[in-house]
């Protein structure tokens, strides 16, 4: 019997899998996580991924037939998806825990999982919310993210800090080697102290990132809880932990003062460390 009948577009399916599909787990002894959590509400499509730490939910419009709920491995339904045409129409029908896509030339049935089994994304107890302009988010983060660390034995080095103090929020990096700051000026925000910060985890930063160059919706709002956020990006939800403990205070260990300075056309220069670059690796970094 028809659980779930949805009708959608491939291209539009194709672009939130490849979204969602780098949020979920590669743990072996819980293999749901390795899976998609397809439903549909009211008249689209909501597809969820999850590996306990982040989360990515993203709705779809459609033409929804039956309501229901199915979970789907998700790195066959992301290969077949990938070799359907981009503007053929794709119906997707739940039986029990089977999938059935159906296009204009074939009829794929994919089994799944029970739909009760999939982790439920907590909810975030909402403290306070900031609303960023998006092409300001992409240019902090993206300068942001290039001093991060990449491991993880100095958690808080491998986030990114947001402090919001008096109407700037500042996102800053470091791996105490580099150090990256960029100021912000929010659309709105809504806070009870005079400060407040949090660290986001590199991984989260990562696919923030990658939702917002595909996006071209112009705000992103975060919902911050006690650690743990919420970041709404217009049809797409990203739910993360936070990191836990303390950014070094690094503002004392910025010069005021500078005895040289020069000035450089920018294509040269990059040019010139090209060039340069051709003779250190990461044994002979200098």
């Amino acid at each position: 019997y028809i659980i779930m009948k949805c009708i959608i577009l491939s291209e539009n399916l194709r672009k939130v899998i490849s979204i969602i599909e780098r949020s979920t787990g590669k743990d072996l002894t819980i293999p749901i996580l390795g899976s998609f959590l397809i439903s549909t509400e009211a008249n689209s499509l909501k597809i969820m991924g999850t590996n306990l730490e982040i989360g990515i939910e993203a709705l779809l419009r459609g033409t929804v037939q039956e309501q229901g709920k199915i979970a789907i491995p998700a790195k066959t339904l992301s290969s077949l998806i990938s070799t359907i045409p981009k503007d053929e129409k794709i119906t997707l029908e739940s039986n029990k825990t089977n999938l059935i896509i159906t296009t204009q030339s074939q009829k794929t049935l994919l089994k799944g999982y029970a739909h009760e089994d999939f982790p439920i994304l907590p909810t975030v107890k909402e403290i306070y919310k900031i609303v960023i302009k998006r092409s300001d988010l992409l240019y902090a983060l993206t300068k942001s993210l290039i001093s991060t660390s990449k491991n993880n034995i100095k958690p808080e080095l491998a986030s990114i800090y947001f402090s919001l103090y008096k109407e700037n929020l500042i996102i800053s990096s470091t791996d105490s080697f580099r150090l990256s700051e960029e100021q912000v000026k929010p659309i709105s925000f809504s806070h009870k102290t005079g400060q407040e910060t949090f660290l986001l985890p590199f991984r989260t930063c990562e696919e923030l990132i990658k939702l917002l160059e595909l996006g071209d919706a112009d705000e992103t709002t975060f919902f911050v809880g006690r650690g743990d956020i919420l970041i709404k990006y217009g049809d797409t939800s990203i739910y993360s932990r936070l990191t836990e403990g303390k950014f070094p205070e690094y503002q004392q260990i910025i010069p005021q003062k500078f005895t040289t300075h020069f000035v450089a056309k920018r294509s040269d220069f990059i040019n010139h460390l090209r060039r340069a670059s051709i003779f250190s690796n990461k044994l002979q970094g200098v």
